[in-house]
């Protein structure tokens, strides 16, 4: 079987997450589809061991209280999906030191550079030669694909090959993977890309969320009563998903935030260019609203442009959100490599991959890092 990680025994890799989290791990996960799909899908590869699990919002990279809910835990290890935890490394090393064993970083970001605390091991999930495109790995599909190995079969397989794709158009690489994603029924697989963007809509508008573990709760409930029901042979999984607690509430959110990216999008890609490179044009896109919608509105503009860099901000409770994307045409510029030019002292966070980087710039630097931004386009090639 072709795979996404040549560079990963997965076989040794899923004994590893295995004893990790029977062993008594936590898992931290980031609150969009690609995050919540690993570690729904980690859960699984870790069969009957349980985890107490913690999401963390890209709005203010909430490190301080995943430290602080490792404590009240009294957690000795924890694993880590798609958290850019290497680009905060300050929080990092508290992180690290309040783990008496040891965190395990399951990610595909390029973060800072600096040493990392003795008990911290990076899995990356980027081959060392991720130089061609598409450069972004999901950590959901690294967990999909360590299923694989322990040979899942029936119900819970169609079940899994569901989240799979499902978190794949979550993260936008469906299309680029399309070759080594499970194949699922037309109407499975429209249901997939709902459920996908449904997820992330859901994390984006924090007014529609319950408490902390409502969504993981109910996609526990969809997989249980799906599994256990297995005798009925007769049962389609597209009403099965369709009548489902966790479906309601993502259908409900992504109606509300598609509306509101929409307008953004189609507004800022009528507009004429921030400034125009030798190669390309650039977009900036302001996003004025209360919701963390400024990812959303980045991928939405590029799509319509389809052309050249997005840039978008918005303001959030930690300081100002960015957001870069760059047309599925252009093989440069290095969009993370970029962001790490800059002065780090402008800087809560940053990091992502070369086709899509963010970061959350301290308040005041704004202006300092969109010029920085402009010069280091132009200077592109």
């Amino acid at each position: 079987m072709n795979s996404l990680f040549p560079h990963l025994d997965l076989t040794h890799e899923m004994h590893e997450l295995r004893n990790f989290v029977a062993a008594g791990a936590g898992m931290a996960f980031h609150a969009d589809a690609d995050g919540f799909c690993a570690a729904y899908l980690a859960s699984l590869v870790a069969e009957e061991a349980s985890s107490p699990m913690y999401q963390v919002f890209t709005e203010n990279l909430d490190l301080v209280g995943l430290e602080e809910w490792v404590r009240g835990k009294h957690l000795k290890r924890l694993a880590t999906f798609d958290i850019n935890v290497l680009s905060a490394q300050s929080a990092l090393g508290k992180l690290a030191a309040s783990l008496s064993v040891g965190l395990r970083v399951y990610d595909d970001h390029k973060g800072l550079s600096a040493a990392q605390p003795a008990n911290v091991e990076t899995i990356s999930l980027l081959p060392p030669d991720s130089d061609a495109i598409p450069e972004i790995r999901p950590a959901s599909l690294f967990c999909f694909e360590l299923l694989q190995q322990s040979a899942a079969s029936g119900m819970q397989r169609e079940l899994v090959d569901f989240v799979a794709l499902a978190a794949a158009y979550g993260e936008g690489v469906a299309s680029s993977f399309a070759k080594l994603l499970p194949r699922l029924p037309k109407g499975l697989n429209s249901l997939a890309r709902a459920f996908g963007r449904g997820i992330n809509a859901y994390y984006t508008d924090s007014s529609l969320q319950g408490d902390d573990m409502t969504l993981m709760r109910q996609m526990q409930r969809l997989s249980d009563s799906w599994l256990n029901d297995a005798l009925d042979a007769h049962r389609d999984l597209c009403s099965h998903v369709g009548g489902s607690d966790v479906f309601t509430t993502i259908t409900e959110a992504e109606n509300v935030v598609s509306s509101l990216v929409e307008n953004i999008a189609r507004r800022a890609a009528t507009e004429d260019p921030w400034f125009h490179t030798e190669e390309f044009p650039v977009y900036l896109v302001r996003v004025e609203a209360s919701r963390r919608v400024v990812h959303l509105a980045a991928s939405a503009t590029r799509t319509k442009v389809d052309q050249g860099v997005v840039v978008s901000r918005q303001d959030t409770r930690g300081g100002v959100g960015i957001e870069l994307r760059r047309a599925r045409a252009l093989h440069t510029p290095d969009l993370a490599a970029l962001l790490l030019r800059l002065d780090p002292n402008w800087f809560i966070s940053r990091g992502g991959h070369p086709m899509a980087a963010g970061a959350t710039v301290k308040r005041g630097a704004e202006e300092a890092v969109l010029h920085g931004i402009e010069r280091l386009l132009k200077a592109s090639k």
